[in-house]
Parts: C-alpha cells; structure tokens; sequence
C-alpha cells in the first residue's frame, strides 16, 4: 500500500521534532524502493500558508507544499514541538486541520510538546501519551484527560505516537517504520547509520528532569501565556540574528554556516542543526546555498542522499539566507564554524567546481575556521585537502572522526557527535550539556566526557 506521510509547520517549530522521523520514514521508503517496492509514497509539508516559507527555532525555514485548505489525507501525521507549540496549540485553525486528518488517518503522531497540539484537538483523550520531560508539568494542563507518562522515551497508544524531547522523535520514527516497512529495512538502515535506538521505556531524562510540582507547573504556564507573542517571536528569530536586542544591545561577529546544494540530506541538517543551538548564544545561523550562476535561495533536500533519483523524497524546499556564489564569498570574512551535509553522489562533481571548490581550498587554508561534513562524498572531499587521514573508512569505526578543526560524521546522527565534539572546543562541555538536556539528545550521541546531571 502506497501511503502519504504529512510533516505540519507552524512558526518556531522544533527542527529535529519533524524533520528526524519524517527523514527516517523517507530513508525507509528509498530503501524499500531499492529492494523492488512498486510502492509509491508521498511525502509532504503543510503549513497555514505555502506561499512564503515557515521557520524553524533553529532558523531552518520550509516553503510547505501545501496550506491547510488543499491537503490531502494524509496516512501519517507528524506534529513537531518547540517553544511556540503554546501559541500553535490555541491556533483553531491548527487543532481544527489535526482533528479533521485524524479521523482517516492510520498514525497520528507528535514529537516533544506536539503532544500540546494532540491534547488540544481531545485526541489524546483515555490514552496515554508523553512528552519533553523538560517541560512536561507544562503539557499534562493541557489534557486532565489522558494518563501522562513520565518514564517513556516514546508512547504508542492505538494510532496515536507521543515522543518525548527532540531526538525521541528519531527513535519514536524507527519503532513506527517497523509497522510500516518492516523490521528488515528498519534493521538495514541502523546498520547504515550506525545507530542505536532508545528503547520505548528507555528514558534517562525522565531521571534528569524530575516532575515539577502542580503549582510550578501552573506558573510557568501563565508565564508563557501571558508573555507568548514576545516569547515566540524572539525564539523564533534569535539563531538567525546577528544584531540581538536584549538589556544591551550586541552585534554579534562570529557565524556558523551551513552549506547547502540540491540534495543534501534532510536527516542531517535536522541533526547537526539541532545540535549547533548550543551556541546561538554567541554566534548566528545561516543557510547557505552554493551555485555557479543560479541566484534563487531556494534549495530542494532530500530525504536520502544515497538515493535522489525517486521523486517521492524530494520534499523539503528550504528558503536559505542567501547564495554563494563565488570562492571568495564577494570578500566576506569566513565564518568561526562551517558544516556540510551529505551530497548524493550524482552532485559530487559540485565539490570540485567554483565556487564550492575554491570555498573549501579557503577553509582548508583557515588557522582559524572549524569545518564538520557528514556522508561519504563529503569525507572524499576532506581527504583530497588533506584534513581527514586518507585510510579513513568511517563505516569501519564508530561512524565520526575528529582532527584538529575538522570533523567528520557517517551520517547526520554521528554528525551530531562530530560537532558537538567542536563545540567544546568552541563554547566548552557545559554548552554542550545544557543543549543535550533540554533537547533531550540521545547520551550515545554525546562525547564521552558529557555527564548529564538532574535539574535543580
């Protein structure tokens, strides 16, 4: 059976909450089209409007294919969390679009406070479901209905999927893939990726975030609500600002880019993007799109990068800050941290043409620049600059690598690892904690010196 799978996009949506398990799902779909599949599914993003782009905490912004009015059934629904999921969940547009998709739906599913969003529209009513942990003394107000559990890494209940924070997504998606495509296919693509799923009551952050009290919980909530507008919009633009307003003014000087062409891997970027938040303090994100000649800053993803020829993981338009365009960047100092998703091998040859190839000869240059790419075509790359040791097969070691400024992860998800590797470098091991807690980052994509201690 064919299927539609549909990622729902408001303003400040949590990057990793959607894009993870809709990325796996779309792996999952590739592969099954490898073996011989004549199935043929969909995949979608919808969003209050498609006619200008929608965009994520992490500054990753999505131009939707479709609005509320013209999407189809959808067969799978994910419903990402994120700081403004309390503006998202008294949207009645919003709950109305969850509740008329749920009715014909085969899952309905959400990630971190998604679950909001599921509360609100009665769904989740007699069920069980969970949440971040972080927040979730927050997320039982909005449902006196539904059995909140606290220890769950994910909670299947019927057709409806909870996951806890950000990264619970990721393995909330592969126990759904085996319902959907199959425990060997599921089992294929852990072995590619080198990952290793928390189980569903396998959740350390549960430990880490005790339950907040009743009246904690009521405040923080007021607090949000009273103060949503201020809130939402600030999350919203800070990664991608550099001129912040606060008590002080700051200008900051110091970016973190992010280089994109046709095909680069969604699951990656969700990651890694996810990951570089632990330094939005100090730095500003930008999506960067490389081209010769073509100025439109707009670059389609894929869901799989080994495979780019299928149509149906082709979903993702992302709406970039801007467009390389020359090796020399039109004068412009290099950023302090510079990542490059997986290409799929049918763009390699951009790696060696200008302006991609004289961009990288001046990063390799830079004494100063910290460089992490994920996938095999990028690492050949690295190599041929001579910053990654020429034996280096990252499908016979732990899937990263590190040497000196530059990393190198097998996938997104070992990119994960690799950056976060640099960002101790950059902001120190606290930064990286603090962003794995809230995040709730799965511990075995942490390095090793990370303790991840309970919240006072």
């Amino acid at each position: 059976m064919s299927l539609t799978f549909g990622m729902l996009l408001y303003d400040g949506w949590e990057l990793m909450d959607a894009q993870a398990p809709f990325s796996i799902w779309m792996k999952l779909a590739s592969l099954q089209r490898r073996s011989g599949s004549t199935h043929h599914h969909r995949f979608v993003t919808v969003g209050e409007t498609k006619t200008k782009p929608i965009e994520s905490v992490s500054h990753f912004s999505v131009l939707c294919d479709h609005d509320l009015a013209s999407c189809p059934q959808l067969d799978v629904l994910v419903v990402p969390g994120g700081l403004a999921s309390v503006v998202a969940a008294r949207d009645p547009a919003l709950i109305a679009f969850i509740k008329k998709q749920a009715e014909n739906a085969k899952w309905v599913t959400s990630v971190c406070s998604g679950s909001s969003l599921l509360a609100a529209a009665g769904l989740l009513d007699g069920r069980k479901a969970t949440s971040n942990k972080y927040v979730f003394g927050m997320m039982v107000l909005y449902s006196d209905k539904t059995e909140w559990i606290h220890k769950a890494r994910y909670v299947i209940d019927g057709k409806y999927a909870t996951a806890s924070g950000v990264s619970a997504g990721a393995d909330m998606g592969f126990a759904l893939g085996r319902s959907l495509f199959g425990d060997a296919l599921v089992d294929q693509l852990l072995r590619d990726i080198k990952y290793v799923p928390n189980e569903m009551d396998d959740d350390p952050f549960s430990r880490i975030h005790p339950l907040s009290g009743p009246l904690r919980s009521w405040l923080a909530m007021r607090f949000f609500e009273l103060g949503k507008d201020i809130i939402v919009s600030a999350e919203i633009k800070r990664a991608g600002t550099q001129h912040r307003s606060s008590l002080f003014s700051q200008t900051l000087k110091d970016q973190v880019s992010i280089l994109l062409v046709d095909g680069s891997d969604s699951l990656d970027i969700a990651g890694v993007g996810e990951a570089l938040l632990a330094i939005v303090q100090t730095h500003y994100l930008e999506y960067v799109r490389v081209a010769a000649d073509e100025p439109s800053k707009l670059t389609v993803l894929t869901g799989d990068a080994d495979s780019v020829a299928d149509h149906s993981i082709w979903p993702l338009t992302c709406a970039c800050d801007r467009v390389l365009l020359s090796a020399d960047d039109n004068g412009a100092a290099l950023p302090k941290l510079v990542y490059i998703p997986a290409i799929p091998q049918t763009q390699a040859h951009l790696l060696d043409q200008e302006p991609f190839a004289g961009y990288l000869q001046r990063l390799a240059n830079s004494p100063d620049t910290f460089v992490v790419g994920s996938g095999e075509v990028v690492l050949r790359k690295f190599k041929q600059l001579g910053k990654m040791p020429a034996s280096l097969k990252l499908g016979e070691s732990e899937g990263w690598f590190v040497q000196d400024k530059w990393a190198v992860g097998l996938t997104g998800m070992q990119g994960i690892r690799a950056v976060f590797e640099l960002i101790q470098i950059i902001a120190g091991p606290d930064a990286v904690a603090t962003i794995a807690k809230n995040m709730e980052i799965s511990e075995t994509l942490l390095p090793a010196n990370i303790q991840l201690t309970p919240t006072a």
